[in-house]
């Protein structure tokens, strides 16, 4: 079902526009959290904050619908130190 929905928003504007809403709610709380960490020094103040969430995501969302392998605890720490080691702004 989701390549139907992005290839309905690739030509419909107005469900592009819904279709974005909905996907940016999900990672606001995401981006909220690298924003604070941003705000406490934990992460450069220069950070690119859509690119985090888009490289902190992806590989999960590849797992979960692509390569059906698990996702555990040692996966996300393993992408996060990943990301936030290659200074990803």
């Amino acid at each position: 079902m989701v390549p139907s929905i992005v290839d309905v928003a690739e030509r419909d504007k107005g469900f592009a526009m819904v279709h974005g809403a909905i996907q940016r709610g999900h990672s606001e709380p995401l981006r909220h959290l690298l924003n604070r960490a941003v705000e406490r020094g934990q992460l450069p103040p220069n950070s690119d904050i859509p690119q985090l969430v888009t490289a902190l995501v992806g590989p999960l969302y590849y797992r979960r619908r692509f390569s059906r392998e698990p996702i555990d605890a040692a996966f996300a720490r393993a992408i996060a130190m990943q990301v936030i080691s290659a200074g990803v702004r």
